[in-house]
């Protein structure tokens, strides 16, 4: 089922285009990675799903449990939670818990009726120790866990997390990387989130929202993603044939004198080189297509 429906959205500041044409689907139970460079939009289109800011035409649905909630309805806020990375809403002179306890009595949720559920997951983000200190001592990555926790406890089916590992060091970044992993897996939330890590997003997603020049370039599975944006490799062994030395053939590669590895961005450019290799009489011994990294990936589209 999908969570979300996004059909033809614009949004402009001013003159400026931000957002053009935007369409794509949010399936209920996974986690979608949104893609671009810096100032491609995906920050904006994270407000506009959360109606911080309103779009400018377009439309935005919602269903959360076989229920329709319209674009701006304020119900939207019990079934939705979020980490913003621009937004630090932790409050430093109280502690943990009390952070914990103050949002829950924003939303109408009796923090008495949570007690139970608020120390296991303080325990399963290893944070127990850590639960009655003022925030204000916590490091940026018990504070990224706390936000978490502050998403999990409001019974949100929903969670949009922006830039959630940034600022984090390794041993924390993966830790909540596997954290976040259970949250979906686990307890069964649909995530949407951001990174400029291609770590992150590798070992998250499930589904790809590529946003380019403003437009969505590519929405899907992140193997059909990979497929779409892959580099064809090939290596070509030879002990008779000098690849460096041969002006005829012109491509990036590796050539250790018998073998060379070399990849393309396209299949017909893959096939037309090894048109070129047959013609000048170059055996060619194993031909590898592979698929590349995230990081590689996004060097080849950007």
């Amino acid at each position: 089922m999908n969570m979300i429906n996004v059909s033809h959205l614009n949004k402009k500041f001013q003159d400026k285009t931000v957002l053009l044409d935007v369409s794509f689907s949010i399936q209920e139970g996974r986690i979608t990675g949104i893609l671009g460079k810096n100032g491609a939009g995906k920050t904006t289109l994270l407000k506009i799903l959360l109606n911080l800011i309103d779009k400018t035409s377009g439309t935005v649905d919602y269903t959360f449990q076989n229920k329709h909630i319209p674009y701006g309805n304020r119900a939207l806020y019990r079934n939705v939670a979020a980490v913003l990375e621009s937004v630090d809403n932790l409050y430093d002179y109280l502690t943990g818990r009390q952070n914990i306890n103050y949002f829950l009595n924003l939303s109408g949720i009796s923090p008495a009726s949570k007690t139970s559920e608020i120390n296991s997951l303080f325990k399963k983000f290893d944070l127990s120790s850590a639960i009655d200190q003022r925030v204000g001592q916590y490091s940026r990555g018990m504070k990224q866990k706390l936000a978490l926790i502050s998403c999990l406890v409001s019974d949100a089916s929903l969670l949009f997390l922006d830039e959630p590992t940034l600022g984090l060091d390794f041993v924390a970044s993966r830790t909540l990387i596997r954290q976040i992993k259970e949250i979906n897996q686990q307890l069964h939330k649909t995530i949407i989130l951001t990174s400029h890590q291609a770590d992150v997003l590798e070992k998250l997603v499930d589904d790809v929202l590529l946003i380019d020049n403003q437009k969505v370039r590519f929405f899907g599975p992140y193997e059909e993603f990979q497929k779409t944006f892959s580099s064809f490799g090939f290596v070509v062994v030879s002990s008779h044939f000098s690849f460096k030395a041969n002006n005829a053939i012109t491509v990036d590669s590796s050539d250790d004198g018998k073998r060379v590895t070399t990849t393309f961005k396209t299949l017909k450019d893959q096939q037309e080189f090894l048109k070129k290799l047959l013609e000048h009489g170059i055996t060619v011994h194993a031909v590898q297509n592979r698929y590349p990294s995230l990081d590689e990936l996004l060097r080849l589209v950007f």
